[in-house]
């Protein structure tokens, strides 16, 4: 039995308005996600005082420092002080070890909410807590720029990138600057200014990222606990 044309007529016109409905609900939906995006941005920028371009380096960078979970590198620190070499290992996002080679004898590993500091010469074993030392940084769960930190300055090189920030909750008074490579993006040193001035430059030598790390190295015991009464003295 032939189908009715003027069904057929109105069907075919009812489909054709659907489509063109559907399309356009989507068009809209795209472009307002696009202008939600975009003014997201702009006001952001107006907030910081960084162009679109600055935040979208400081948008890698947070992507960047969220998507590394360990970290095994030698390093290089100058300071006042002097020239000291050691082992950095981390194991986002709550654990951390500093061992510097000899004659530096320090010890520092940091877990969860604690940080132990080992003088080896001194054999005394000190703790405090993880958010009153630079080592906060590192070990967030989830590092938000823009929430958690002043940033108080960006510089870009040719294939470089260096941002300075500072905790807003004040519990580390001091200042942070990440230096990285670009292209690909890579952290390849920082320094750290603390509270009274004191500044300290370390540069990592042939960093290893996103590696299987041994937890057993990020212990809290005081070392100090297995020796005999006679070497603590």
């Amino acid at each position: 039995m032939d189908e009715n044309p003027l069904m057929l007529k109105i069907m075919r016109h009812s489909y054709c308005l659907k489509t063109l409905i559907y399309r356009l609900i989507l068009f809209v939906c795209v472009f307002l996600l696009v202008f939600y995006f975009q003014n997201d941005k702009i006001a952001l920028s107006q907030t910081t005082g960084f162009d679109t371009n600055q935040i979208k380096d400081l948008e890698r960078i947070e992507n960047y420092l969220n998507a590394f979970k360990s970290l095994d590198s030698r390093f290089i620190q100058s300071s006042k002080q002097g020239i000291a070499y050691g082992r950095l290992i981390i194991l986002r996002p709550n654990s951390l070890r500093i061992e510097y080679d000899l004659p530096v004898p320090v010890l520092m590993i940091a877990k969860g909410g604690t940080l132990m500091y080992y003088d080896k010469s001194l054999q005394q074993t000190s703790y405090l807590p993880v958010d009153q030392t630079p080592a906060a940084f590192f070990l967030k769960d989830k590092i938000d720029i823009f929430t958690d930190f002043n940033i108080t300055s960006i510089e870009r090189g040719p294939k470089s990138i260096r941002i300075t920030i500072v905790q807003r909750d004040n519990s580390f008074t001091g200042r942070v600057t990440l230096a990285f490579e670009d292209a690909p993006l890579r952290l390849a040193k920082w320094q750290i200014k603390d509270p009274q001035g004191n500044i300290a430059d370390v540069m990592l030598q042939e960093p290893r990222f996103n590696i299987k790390v041994d937890e057993r190295l990020f212990s809290l015991l005081d070392p100090t606990s297995d020796m005999p009464d006679e070497k603590r003295e």
